[in-house]
């Protein structure tokens, strides 16, 4: 099997050039995932605005694990003898 390089992105016509604001609807978690990768998909102009849902979207889901993790650290993976409930929310956000 020959293994090929990775695809170089390239900036794509429309790109955007600078960095919206964060939707002022995300979390505190969502807000700051927003503000660790946008600067790089900015510089790289690989995002339209057709493309602000789906990171919109994956900053939900990331700040969803961040704050479901946290809640299961600080509280136990166990509640009255059975898995937390924060795992079905953590769970649901890694597979979105």
């Amino acid at each position: 099997m020959t293994r090929g390089r990775k695809a170089e992105l390239r900036p794509i016509d429309g790109g955007l050039a600078s960095v919206p604001r964060a939707p002022s609807w995300l979390s505190k978690e969502a807000a700051q995932e927003w503000g660790r990768i946008m600067p790089g998909l900015i510089e790289r102009r690989v995002l339209t605005d057709a493309d602000m849902g789906t990171v919109e979207q994956f900053c939900v889901a990331s700040g969803l694990v961040k704050r479901s993790q946290a809640i299961i650290s600080a509280e136990g993976d166990m509640v009255d003898g059975r898995r937390h409930p924060a795992f079905q929310t953590l769970f649901q956000a890694l597979t979105e």
